[in-house]
């Protein structure tokens, strides 16, 4: 009986230290999660409601929303209730998001130079449109807006293109 006992006294030390070490575990655990999510939202801001960028014009209910990363690459997002979410990247070392070495993994590409630059369009096969603008005229360059939109009916490519299509022209 005292040898069960102290076999139980034991059990109940461990259990006690268990405890304390996982609760302190965790708290710094929580402590880590929330420095990662400062640092990374100082690198990354949450976008803010915003005019979109040049050349593109929002159809009616449709508003932007954007921020600038670490990079200075820009990021945003275009949306309206029960419409295309068009989000997008622009920058110094995005590159090409539509590859023309990819076509035949697209449902769709197509290629349409815009003042001498050769703009991009593919539809994956998780229906997302992508578009892919060079934003200046060296052949191979990493400096480009490339726009995703998911597509769940026919207007959102509409909407998508009305939108985003002047952006390349501008």
């Amino acid at each position: 009986m005292k040898r069960a006992s102290l076999t139980l006294g034991w059990a109940i030390k461990v259990i006690a230290i268990v405890f304390v070490a996982s609760h302190l575990a965790y708290a710094q655990d929580s402590k880590d999660k929330r420095q990662e999510q400062s640092v990374l939202r100082q690198l990354h801001p949450e976008a803010v409601e915003s005019n979109p960028p040049k050349g593109i014009g929002l159809l009616t209910g449709y508003k932007h929303k954007s921020a600038t990363d670490f990079e200075g690459n820009q990021a945003g997002e275009i949306s309206k209730p029960a419409g295309v979410k068009i989000k997008y990247e622009m920058g110094f070392s995005q590159g090409m998001a539509v590859d023309a070495d990819q076509k035949a993994t697209y449902l769709w590409y197509r290629e349409q130079s815009a003042k001498g630059r050769v703009t991009r369009y593919a539809l994956n096969k998780s229906n997302v449109l992508m578009i892919s603008i060079p934003l200046d005229d060296t052949p191979g360059t990493l400096h480009v807006a490339n726009f995703y939109g998911t597509i769940k009916k026919p207007e959102d490519i509409a909407d998508m293109l009305l939108m985003i299509l002047p952006y390349a022209y501008n």
